[in-house]
């Protein structure tokens, strides 16, 4: 087996930015062993006194046999049922997310502009969001507060990662956007019909999403199909809502169309930006999926298999896997 360089680790460690990836791991692990560790009979089993949860999702195209575009992504999130909400349903929710998204050309080793067909591209961010559900509408919203650029620490996590594991192909990481900071505001909306019960049940929603900022600027319709055991939509974890302790285990078919008027992933920030290398998405793309959901008793358990079509003239359609999983107390 071959060993990973001790002079080159020691190289890669004292680059900054590597400290931010390595406590996003170290964080999760230390919150989610522990919790998933307990018995349980440490946390509760009512409904009604569940509203914490707690998950880890991490988006990779590996698995799919690419490894460029968007080709990782690391969410951690803390989820809180309120007592008091803005409307005192008992459905609202507070959710606070640290996040980090890699996104490399296609061609990683190489340092040429003209063979890249986008930007080096990493980002960082914290967010805040409120949710609430009812039994055939969902509505959030949601603020976005990060970095992107080197400060990301992306590059170098992704660096590391390769020299790790070993992977052939060093990503350069050449003319990189540079570094800035970014807000966001995400909203999004759901209407639910339910067209056959449990033990199988069906259920059709459309989706439709916004985001304003100076990282992304989208509207997108989706519509999805959810086929299997699930609760309703103000208890189901097709929503991602915490309240609820019965089992679930269904799928989605999802489908939409991303209308585009900025992507700071491609063409730089929104209020001006002097990276080396930018490029124009296209005005649009369609993309799709399929989930597969699985709840039993505290914990939750998402595999996801997404594409999407060029989002430039002179890029290619792409496909990653989602894996999370989330524990309530």
């Amino acid at each position: 087996m071959k060993l990973f360089p001790l002079g080159h680790f020691q190289e890669t460690l004292k680059i900054n930015n590597l400290n931010t990836t390595f406590w996003f791991w170290f964080l999760t692990f230390c919150i989610i062993y522990p919790l998933n560790a307990q018995d349980h009979n440490l946390f509760s089993t009512n409904k009604d006194e569940i509203r914490h949860q707690i998950s880890f999702r991490h988006d990779n195209d590996f698995l799919t046999f690419t490894d460029y575009y968007y080709s990782s992504g690391l969410f951690l999130s803390y989820d809180k049922v309120l007592s008091n909400g803005l409307f005192n349903s008992g459905h609202e929710q507070l959710g606070f997310a640290l996040t980090q998204e890699i996104y490399t050309p296609s061609r990683l080793t190489t340092t040429n502009l003209v063979e890249m067909d986008r930007p080096y591209a990493g980002f960082m961010a914290l967010s805040l969001g409120w949710s609430l559900a009812t039994n055939t509408h969902f509505f959030e919203a949601q603020l976005s507060l990060g970095l992107a650029g080197k400060a990301s620490g992306a590059g170098a996590f992704h660096r590391w990662y390769h020299n790790a594991l070993d992977v052939p192909g060093l990503p350069t990481w050449a003319h990189e956007l540079e570094n800035k900071v970014h807000s966001n505001l995400y909203f999004k909306y759901a209407y639910e019909l339910q067209l056959a019960p449990n033990n199988f049940s069906v259920h059709l929603a459309l989706n439709p999403e916004v985001a304003v900022g100076t990282k992304s600027i989208y509207a997108q319709p989706e519509l999805l199909m959810h086929f299997g055991k699930r609760n309703a939509m103000n208890y189901s974890m097709a929503y991602n809502r915490i309240k609820s302790i019965e089992d679930e285990l269904f799928f989605t078919l999802r489908a939409g169309y991303r209308f585009v008027n900025h992507n700071a992933m491609l063409e730089g920030h929104l209020l001006g930006d002097s990276s080396v290398f930018l490029v124009e998405p296209d005005n649009g793309y369609l993309f799709g999926g399929f989930d597969l959901k699985h709840r039993s008793r505290q914990n939750a358990y998402w595999f996801g298999l997404y594409f999407n079509q060029a989002e430039t003239k002179d890029t290619k359609g792409h496909s990653y896997i989602m894996l999370s999983y989330a524990r309530r107390f």
